[in-house]
């Protein structure tokens, strides 16, 4: 059997390492069958260790495993979509994109961009004024509390509190109820109309209050047990906003 090195090897156990000379005629041994038989080497041990690194790839049987799940999953969810269509809200990601359009083209345009998303929303303005308090707390998972904002400019001398658990929920302008959920209670910063969230609420903030009417289905029986004020906690019936 030959060893490894083939007839290179077996050239130099015959007749010995090859021999060159150099410019000053000392005699140097050949090496570069060595460098030939390393270089092989090298070769084929990277080879199997790339083998040994690439996971082992199982070969796919149709009809056992992945299609015994398909199935069952098929069997469980086959009304899933029927449901959702009952459940979902219709063309809200398009109303999102509407509204951010809205507000972005009256910022280029130097516009009011709080009067672009009330008119995109068919909302109103309760109040624009400035954060004078804020008080907020976690319990159960939610971040409860309160705001205070003072009117300015044209709605001076007034003043408008909101109620929030995580978001606003209720609305009273000079202690009279004027939103509640699930209508939609927004406070937008009044130069820029970006969403102020209940943890960014902060003193000194001007912002600008305006509530939208939320989908039908929330002010059904069932959608006012959902989110309806009552199971947020709060002492007030569902104000419909026709009558804000």
């Amino acid at each position: 059997m030959r060893r490894r090195g083939g007839a290179a090897a077996g050239r130099r156990r015959r007749h010995g390492p090859r021999v060159s000379r150099g410019v000053d005629g000392a005699a140097r041994p050949d090496r570069s069958g060595q460098h030939a038989d390393g270089a092989r080497r090298r070769q084929g041990q990277q080879h199997h260790r790339r083998r040994r690194l690439q996971p082992r790839r199982r070969a796919h049987r149709p009809g056992r495993l992945r299609g015994a799940r398909l199935s069952d999953l098929q069997r469980r969810h086959r009304d899933a979509g029927g449901r959702l269509a009952d459940g979902l809200v219709p063309a809200t990601p398009t109303l999102a994109e509407r509204l951010g359009a809205a507000v972005r083209e009256a910022r280029a345009a130097h516009a009011d961009p709080v009067h672009a998303a009330r008119t995109m929303l068919s909302g109103t303005h309760p109040l624009t004024g400035k954060v004078v308090d804020v008080s907020r707390c976690t319990h159960g998972g939610f971040a409860r509390g309160g705001a205070r904002i003072e009117g300015i400019g044209d709605d001076a001398g007034r003043v408008l509190e909101l109620g929030f658990q995580n978001e606003h929920l209720l609305a009273t302008r000079d202690g009279e109820t004027v939103a509640t959920t699930p209508d939609l209670i927004c406070v937008l910063d009044t130069d820029t109309g970006d969403p102020v969230t209940t943890e960014g609420l902060r003193y000194g903030l001007r912002v600008s209050v305006l509530a939208a009417p939320c989908d039908p289905c929330w002010t059904t029986p069932g959608g006012l047990a959902l989110a309806g004020p009552r199971y947020f906690g709060y002492d007030v019936d569902c104000l419909p906003f026709r009558q804000v």
